[in-house]
């Protein structure tokens, strides 16, 4: 089975990638696929960068973690409404923040 993974950045405002790759080791027709993307902020205030990933219908991402300034966040699972609730009131404060959702092609 070939595990077709597509990464397509969309920046919301001037952004800079820094370093990009893609790493995936298949056994017994498993696949773990990570991805590994440096996002600079050049500007003063937040930006908002949108990473779309194309996944197969069986696939699923089991981690995500967002390190800014050094700092390490491991991201959590939590109901889709809830957890969209989070990140809107985050991002509205001007925390650092991330959300993580599927949705239709």
């Amino acid at each position: 089975m070939l595990l077709l993974f597509i990464l397509l950045l969309f920046c919301v405002s001037q952004l800079t990638i820094t370093d990009f790759h893609v790493r995936c080791n298949v056994v017994s027709r498993y696949a773990i696929t990570t991805v590994q993307t440096t996002v600079v902020n050049d500007n003063l205030g937040a930006r908002e960068a949108i990473f779309d990933v194309n996944l197969p219908n069986t696939a699923f991402i089991s981690n995500f973690t967002l390190t800014v300034d050094n700092k390490e966040y491991v991201a959590n699972v939590d109901e889709k409404e809830r957890a969209q609730k989070i990140y809107t009131e985050a991002k509205r404060r001007g925390k650092t923040t991330a959300h993580v959702a599927t949705r239709s092609v």
